[in-house]
């Protein structure tokens, strides 16, 4: 909206740079609130800043959100569009927080909610627009197949997220069946900081064919691929290694350079030939 305001549009004078909250890596480097919470905790409070700037005297994460839903719906979404129904719209934005992590499907979305699909289509870009989600759009080799198949949803925040979803503890979250999502959550969000921060080339994508394998994150880099699975648990399988095999079954290994499941362990691992189990709490180097 600033921009609109400008008399000149500064084109190849300005970089665009967005501010997505706190990374896992800023988290951890914060020392002293990192030492007395566990990442299970940073996850379920969210990446805004306020809710960790004081350990000693941290604002209520319920009432803060609380607040955060009531300024964004009052005035950020009246601003942005003509919402008629801010009640609705409330309901818009917690049918999406259930469906976290999972392939967007517009005129469901609509139908729960009780509003058509190009409605649902505009208030979402609201959402897009105000960095509240993130749609992952589905690689295939053909760009124009690209644009035809559907894009998976993921909030920019796991805390607004999951504060949506209606959870009150971290303990009540992570001992659920959504708790999976949230965690692919924050390995995408992750990503999507490292490429808007250190290379805003890179490819984010994620992969499906017709029989459902599946990939949840492929990295295009220099035009060649990198398939990351996310996995909450700390002892993955071979199993679990499905969705990358077939990736590079399709496309063939020389197109898939590297594969990692992303899990909550300690330390990074092979789990099979080049395929590495590692640390999907923040990002890692990729291979050059």
């Amino acid at each position: 909206m600033l921009m609109e305001n400008l008399s000149e549009s500064l084109a190849g004078r300005v970089a665009v740079v967005p501010f997505l909250g706190l990374s896992g890596k800023e988290w951890n480097l914060a020392g002293e609130v990192s030492r007395r919470f566990q990442w299970q905790e940073f996850l379920f409070n969210g990446y805004f800043p306020a809710l960790w700037a004081n350990p000693e005297a941290r604002p209520s994460r319920q009432r803060w959100y609380q607040g955060y839903m009531s300024t964004y719906l009052e005035r950020d979404v009246r601003n942005l569009l003509n919402v008629g129904s801010l009640r609705d719209f409330e309901r818009f934005i917690r049918a999406c927080a259930v469906r976290c992590s999972q392939i967007l499907n517009l005129s469901e979305l609509g139908r729960d909610v009780g509003i058509s699909t190009p409605t649902s289509k505009q208030w979402l870009s609201v959402l897009q627009a105000s960095n509240q989600i993130h749609l992952l759009e589905p690689y295939h080799r053909s760009k124009g197949k690209r644009l035809s198949k559907s894009p998976k949803l993921y909030f920019t925040d796991t805390g607004l997220a999951a504060y949506l979803m209606g959870f009150d503890s971290a303990s009540s979250l992570w001992s659920s069946k959504e708790a999976g999502a949230l965690w692919e959550n924050h390995v995408i969000n992750q990503w999507l900081r490292y490429r808007d921060w250190r290379e805003p080339s890179l490819g984010l994508w994620h992969w499906r064919d017709q029989g459902g394998n599946e990939v949840d994150l492929v990295l295009e880099k220099d035009r060649r691929l990198i398939a990351i699975e996310c996995k909450l648990k700390e002892r993955p399988g071979k199993k679990d290694t499905k969705g990358i095999t077939r990736l590079r079954a399709f496309y063939g290994q020389d197109e898939v350079s590297a594969g990692y499941l992303a899990c909550p362990v300690d330390m990074a691992f092979d789990l099979e030939p080049a395929i590495t189990v590692v640390s999907g709490w923040e990002t890692w180097s990729l291979p050059s």
